[in-house]
């Protein structure tokens, strides 16, 4: 038997150990506990950390945009005073020019005679061989006129900014600063890309075209009787109104004709074919419209009857043009390539990168075109809902059949193929030529 000291030693060693082990057992439970502790608020930091970075992300993007805008505002700015500087610095001109002239008017009496000359001339006279010596006069001396105040011109514009006090001013105002860069020769380039509208709008060329033919309405008469004179033979000879209005209806229509082959030529500088088309279907568009609205297409079928459909028919032909821009979209969506499958079977690799690769191609054509085409405008409300209209209509149907074929499992992450339903690719082209979408 174990003697009693012995195993009263024993004991106590094994409640010694006993003691240890729990006390070292206490501190990693209490060692746990407080581990746990500061997990729990490293997570909460973390989780408060990217709350706050949420929301200085939602308070940044809404100030990078207004930036942004401010930028493109100050840019505008920057230019319309460069515009306003260069005119300013023609202010001088006006002084130089001045004479002392006195204009007399003729006496009542004298003015009378004139008036009862004319009348008659206009009732009994045979011909109107008064208003081609009228034209003949009147035109040499506009002509002697022009040819001085260009002249004039010409020799003071090299010197002109010295002689403007805005320039002066600014000049005293900010000595450091380097006085802006005045329009160039090249800057002025019409058919330069940086000079045309960036969204495709309305040329200011056909507004103001329009608007010269607009106001020649008013003087219908005087113009035919002018452009008769040119066409008469011989001083002597008579021409009726509707000769008159037949000249002038060619002349507008050649006009415009002039004017649709500069518009022509001008797109040429828009690399993208599909703005090229926007910019020509706004400017036609507006043309048509502008005749409508005013008694030009009346005038201008006199001599040819077809303007109207031919406007009608350009228009729908830029339309074409631009909805080729989207056949890079709806490629991805034909049948081709497509594996046939049986239900149940199992795809091969290569079929389901088939399907991937339609899929990805389709969401970056879409997302890109939405992207550049957001910017662009077409100012008629009509042709804009139009267009729009066509564009779901065929990519739509298009995606909806797609869907339909490729309804197969080709993917473990289908949601990063299949990023877009129908209804979200129609509210997508929905904001085509909306800026503020």
């Amino acid at each position: 038997m174990i003697p009693t000291e012995d195993a009263s030693a024993r004991k106590r060693e094994i409640e010694d150990k006993l003691k240890q082990e729990q006390e070292t057992l206490s501190f990693i439970r209490e060692s746990l506990e407080k581990s746990d502790q500061l997990t729990k608020g490293m997570v909460s930091i973390l989780s408060s950390f990217e709350s706050r970075l949420m929301q200085l992300e939602n308070s940044i993007i809404p100030v990078h945009k207004q930036t942004e805008n401010l930028q493109r505002l100050q840019e505008n700015v920057d230019k319309t005073l460069s515009c306003l500087d260069h005119v300013i610095s023609y202010y001088h001109v006006d002084m130089e020019v001045q004479e002392d002239v006195t204009l007399e008017h003729l006496p009542e009496a004298v003015l009378q005679d004139i008036i009862c000359i004319s009348a008659w001339l206009v009732e009994y006279g045979r011909n109107q061989d008064f208003m081609n010596v009228y034209f003949q006069v009147r035109s040499s001396q506009l002509d002697r006129s022009i040819k001085g105040l260009k002249e004039h011109f010409r020799k003071n514009s090299a010197t002109s900014a010295m002689h403007s006090p805005a320039v002066q001013t600014k000049r005293k105002e900010t000595p450091t600063k380097k006085p802006p860069k005045r329009p160039g020769k090249d800057d002025n380039d019409p058919d330069k890309e940086y000079n045309m509208p960036k969204d495709g709008t309305v040329h200011e060329l056909t507004s103001n075209a329009i608007l010269f033919l607009q106001q020649l309405l008013d003087f219908q008469e005087t113009a035919g009787a002018m452009l008769a004179s040119q066409e008469s033979s011989s001083s002597a000879s008579s021409y009726s109104s509707e000769f008159s209005r037949r000249l002038l209806s060619t002349y507008i229509y050649k006009v415009l004709g002039n004017l649709q082959l500069n518009l022509s030529n001008k797109a040429k500088v828009y690399e993208d074919p599909a703005l090229r088309a926007v910019f020509l279907h706004n400017n036609y568009n507006y043309i048509l419209k502008s005749l409508e609205k005013s008694e030009l297409i009346q005038l201008v079928a006199v001599t040819h009857k077809k303007v109207e459909g031919s406007y009608r028919e350009l228009i729908e032909q830029e339309i074409q043009n631009y909805q080729r821009s989207w056949l890079k979209v709806t490629e991805h969506l034909t049948e081709r390539n497509i594996p046939a499958f049986q239900p149940g079977t199992k795809l091969k690799d290569k079929e389901r990168q088939i399907i991937k690769d339609k899929f990805k191609g389709f969401n970056e054509g879409l997302e890109e075109l939405c992207k550049i085409q957001q910017g662009w405008a077409v100012p008629d409300k009509e042709q804009r809902d139009a267009i729009r209209q066509a564009e779901k209509r065929v990519v739509s149907e298009a995606y909806r059949a797609f869907l339909q074929c490729a309804n197969i499992s080709f993917t473990k992450n289908p949601e990063k193929y299949h990023r877009y339903s129908p209804e979200q690719v129609e509210e997508m082209i929905d904001k085509l030529f909306d800026t503020s979408a």
